[in-house]
């Protein structure tokens, strides 16, 4: 979202409500080592269970991923109002495909769910992605 800027409340000292201005920022935006740590973060959660709310850290990682790709949409240099269209296409093409994903595995991944396979598959799965994502995470710290 380079380039744009958006309202935000800001306090720069303690106070009442006195304190809090309203000003003109530039919008935040997430950027590739952000989104890697987050994969990072989800994987490990998948081998460690540290937060047992798996839909939580799937939703944040989507929005943070969203973020992301909003930006590449800006950068084409789509006129601002036809970003909110390109977006929800982009993101509703990207859900049906995961969608399509889930729907065509889960009958199997349902059947082993108990099995050892299942269990080495979750691991050893979980394992690479947290792997490689910290690898591109580390390559993108130090670039």
């Amino acid at each position: 979202m380079k380039g744009m800027s958006m309202r935000a409340a800001v306090v720069r000292k303690v106070g009442g409500p006195e304190v809090i201005e309203v000003l003109e920022v530039p919008t935040p935006e997430p950027g590739p080592l952000q989104v890697r740590i987050k994969v990072v973060a989800a994987a490990l959660n998948n081998l460690l269970r540290t937060i047992d709310a798996r839909w939580a850290v799937a939703f944040a990682l989507g929005l943070l991923h969203g973020f992301g790709f909003s930006s590449v949409l800006i950068d084409l240099g789509l006129p601002s109002h036809e970003l909110i269209g390109a977006l929800l296409g982009f993101n509703l093409g990207v859900e049906l495909g995961q969608a399509a994903i889930v729907v065509a595995l889960l009958p199997a991944l349902y059947w082993i769910r108990r099995t050892v396979a299942y269990q080495a598959l979750l691991w050893a799965g979980s394992a690479g992605v947290a792997l490689v994502a910290a690898l591109w995470s580390y390559q993108r710290w130090v670039a």
